[in-house]
């Protein structure tokens, strides 16, 4: 009977050994699946945020593409057109509006002092007189002009009265520092 206990013994001690080398490979096992789950799963993370940040990119893009080619299109106008339109502009306010002392220059970048490539700057005055009412209104027109320009300064002046003492209707006057941004070669 003890032959059969120490056999007995021993092979609950394999079995014993056995289920517990079980136990540890599958807990391998386990562990192993677990990481190379983790890892798809951050692989497939890191992808969906890649194609997020490419399409983002793209769409950015896009949108900098259509916006490029606007702006080149608003700097297209030339310096006539541009004169025109001033003067048109003050004439639908209501004011006598003219276009003088135009300065040229070449653009330059301050980042690297470098000129901006077809970009030029064209400095006018622009001179009106009217009612103080009627050069308002062409002020704001001059700011909302459809090119690329930039109102620098403003001032306006009353006039002296007449002569006779009187004060005429267009008794204001308007000088207006204007910067226009374009392309156009004839400059």
């Amino acid at each position: 009977m003890s032959k059969l206990f120490t056999l007995a013994s021993w092979g609950s001690f394999l079995l014993a050994i056995l289920l517990w080398a079980g136990y540890g490979y599958l807990i391998i096992k386990l562990a192993d699946e677990r990481t190379l789950f983790s890892a798809t799963e951050v692989e497939a993370i890191q992808s969906a945020e890649r194609n997020a940040a490419s399409s983002r990119l793209h769409s950015l893009i896009r949108d900098v593409k259509s916006e490029q080619e606007l702006l080149e299109e608003l700097a297209r106008t030339d310096v006539l057109t541009a004169v025109k339109t001033i003067e048109a502009a003050g004439k639908s306010a209501g004011a006598k509006v003219t276009v003088s002392n135009a300065t040229a220059s070449q653009l330059v970048n301050k980042a690297n002092s470098q000129s901006v490539k077809d970009l030029r700057s064209v400095t006018v005055t622009v001179n009106g007189e009217g009612s103080f009412q009627s050069l308002i209104r062409a002020a704001k027109l001059l700011e909302a002009l459809p090119f690329i320009a930039s109102v620098q300064n403003l001032q306006f002046e009353e006039l002296p009265l007449s002569a006779d003492g009187k004060r005429r209707g267009d008794a204001w006057r308007m000088s207006v520092g204007m910067r226009i941004i374009t392309t156009s070669p004839g400059i």
